[in-house]
C-alpha cells in the first residue's frame, strides 16, 4: 500500500464492533492534522455482526484514507501485527473499536515526537462512560516511572522503523499482550518520552468478554505465567525499577480476579506465581520502590501494589478472597 505521503497510520482491529465502531472511525478521520496525513488500517477479524457494512460505507466515503482488510478470525494480536508489518508511514498508533480520539490527538503527539526524535511517545488517557462522562484520568508526570504507567498499546505514538527493525510485535497471549509489547519497547530504546497531554478516550465497556475482572484466576493463570516468562526473557539484567514494574503487572492480574475466584484457587495460583517471581527476583518484596513511590509513578498504581504486598506480608491475603 502506498502511504508514504501520509505521516501516520492508525491501526484498528475490529471484531463484532458494530455498536461503537462508527465513533472510533470518525474520531480518526476528523483529526485536526488533516485527512491527507492519515492512513486508517482496519482489520476486520471475522466479525459476524454489521461491522463489515459499516466499514465499507466509510471506505466509499474515504477511499484514499482507509485500507481495509477482511479476514477469518485470527485474533487481535495477529491483526495488530499485520498492521505493523504493512505500515509504510513514519509513525503508527493503535485504537480499539470502542474508543475514540480527541480532535487534536494525532497532531499533538506527532509534533512532540518529532521535536524529541522519539522512538515512542506516551501520553495519558481518560476512562469514559456510556454518556462520555469522564470516570477518571491518568495524566503522566515526569520521571522514569512515568514510562511504565501506561502499558497499553494505545495513547502512544510509535516510530514504525523502530518497531520493524527491532522486530517488536504484539505477543499472542490470553492476557497482557500490551504489557509485553510496552516492555519490549522500553527495554530496547532510550528514546521513549512522556507527555502530560490527554487525548485518548478509553471506553468503559464493562460487559466486554475480554474484561479481565470477570475472569476466574484458573482461566488465566497459564497466560499470566506465560506473560511473566516472556517479560523476564527480554533482558539479562533488570534495574530495580524494571523489576518492580514487571512484578506489579503480574500481581495486577491476580488483583483483578479476586472477586471472581474462590479462595483455594486464588491462593494456589498466587503461590505458583510467587514461586516464579522469587526464582527470578529473590526477595522481590524488599524492593524499595514498593514502599517509596518512584518519581513519575501514578498514585493509583503505587497504592494498589503497596496494599497487595502489605496484605501478603501480613499473611492476610487469603482473607481478601471469598471462601466458596
Amino acid at each position: 500500500m502506498n502511504e508514504k505521503s501520509a505521516k501516520v497510520t492508525v491501526i484498528l482491529p475490529v471484531y463484532n464492533g458494530e455498536k461503537y465502531l462508527s465513533r472510533a472511525i470518525t474520531s480518526v478521520l476528523e483529526q485536526s492534522i488533516g485527512q491527507e496525513e492519515i492512513k486508517l488500517y482496519i482489520i476486520n477479524d471475522g466479525s459476524i455482526d454489521e461491522s463489515d457494512v459499516i466499514i465499507k460505507k466509510f471506505c466509499q466515503l474515504y477511499p484514499k484514507q482507509i485500507i481495509y482488510v477482511s479476514q477469518e478470525n485470527q485474533g487481535v494480536s495477529f491483526s495488530r501485527n499485520l498492521g505493523i508489518t504493512n505500515c509504510q508511514t513514519k509513525w503508527l498508533t493503535f485504537i480499539d473499536q470502542d474508543d475514540f480520539f480527541e480532535k487534536d490527538f494525532l497532531d499533538t503527539l506527532i509534533k512532540q515526537a518529532e521535536k524529541n526524535d522519539a522512538d515512542v511517545l506516551i501520553s495519558g488517557y481518560q476512562r469514559v462512560g456510556i454518556d462520555n462522562e469522564i470516570l477518571y484520568q491518568t495524566r503522566l508526570g515526569k520521571g522514569e516511572a512515568a514510562k511504565f504507567s501506561n502499558v497499553a498499546l494505545w495513547a502512544k505514538l510509535h516510530k514504525t522503523q523502530f518497531l520493524q527493525e527491532n522486530k517488536i510485535t504484539v505477543f499472542d497471549n490470553k492476557v497482557g499482550e500490551d504489557i509485553a509489547f510496552s516492555f519490549n519497547e522500553l527495554f530496547q530504546s532510550d528514546k521513549v518520552y512522556c507527555i502530560a497531554y490527554i487525548g485518548y478516550n478509553w471506553f468503559d465497556n464493562s460487559v466486554s468478554v475480554s474484561n479481565t475482572i470477570q475472569k476466574n484466576i484458573v482461566d488465566i493463570m497459564p497466560a499470566i505465567l506465560n506473560l511473566f516468562a516472556y517479560c523476564i526473557n527480554l533482558k539479562q539484567e533488570f534495574t530495580k525499577l524494571e523489576e518492580y514494574f514487571i512484578v506489579l503487572r503480574m500481581i495486577g492480574y491476580l488483583h483483578l480476579t479476586m472477586k471472581s475466584s474462590r479462595r483455594k484457587e486464588f491462593m494456589t495460583a498466587w503461590q505458583e506465581l510467587e514461586k516464579n517471581i522469587s526464582a527470578r527476583f529473590p526477595k522481590w518484596y524488599n524492593n524499595q520502590n514498593i514502599y517509596f513511590k518512584a518519581k513519575g509513578l501514578t498514585p493509583r498504581l503505587f497504592l494498589s501494589m503497596l496494599a497487595f504486598v502489605m496484605i501478603y506480608r501480613l499473611k492476610l491475603l487469603k482473607y481478601s478472597v471469598k471462601n466458596n
